[in-house]
């Protein structure tokens, strides 16, 4: 009785492996890489301080967006729904615009601004006081009629007794 043969690996066939493995190890580099980029808001700063210091200067409010980094489906569909839309887009014109990683709610700029759940809009007046906030998704027409107009204003944690709502 004779004993099976193993296949032996041709050359064509380790290169074929090595190929695949290099192309694998590439998309996955690329995937990784790509999902630790902030999606961009365009127009908006990613410097918060220096904003509120032109904010201040030019006497306009700032919407800021509190992101998780990397971003969250809630934050990537706010910037290319929401936020992307073209009435939105005309209301916030005049308001300076800042997209603010936050990798931790525990992190001081979270405390500072009391963010508890990411995404957060605050608008802020020039010299930085909250005049607005909204906490998760936004929809469009509630974004421009409620939120920028302040029809419902929505306070901070520390004025709301802590919880998010």
């Amino acid at each position: 009785m004779t004993e099976p043969q193993t296949p032996v690996a041709t050359k064509s066939d380790r290169k074929a492996k090595f190929i695949f493995l290099v192309v694998l190890i590439i998309v996955g580099f690329v995937v990784w890489r790509m999902s630790q980029q902030p999606p961009v808001w365009p127009g908006a700063s990613t410097d918060l301080d220096k904003t509120l210091a032109t904010a201040k200067e030019q006497n306009k409010e700032v919407l800021v967006l509190f992101m998780d980094s990397p971003p969250g489906e809630t934050t990537r569909n706010m910037l290319k729904g929401q936020l992307a839309r073209p009435q939105n887009k005309e209301a916030v014109a005049k308001i300076l615009t800042v997209q603010q990683s936050i990798s931790s709610l525990d992190s001081d700029l979270a405390k500072k601004y009391e963010i508890v759940k990411l995404p957060t809009l605050l608008l802020l007046d020039p010299s930085g006081k909250e005049l607005n906030r909204n906490e998760g998704s936004i929809g469009e027409v509630e974004f421009r009629s409620d939120f920028l107009s302040r029809k419902t204003i929505v306070p901070p944690p520390s004025k709301r007794g802590g919880s998010p709502r």
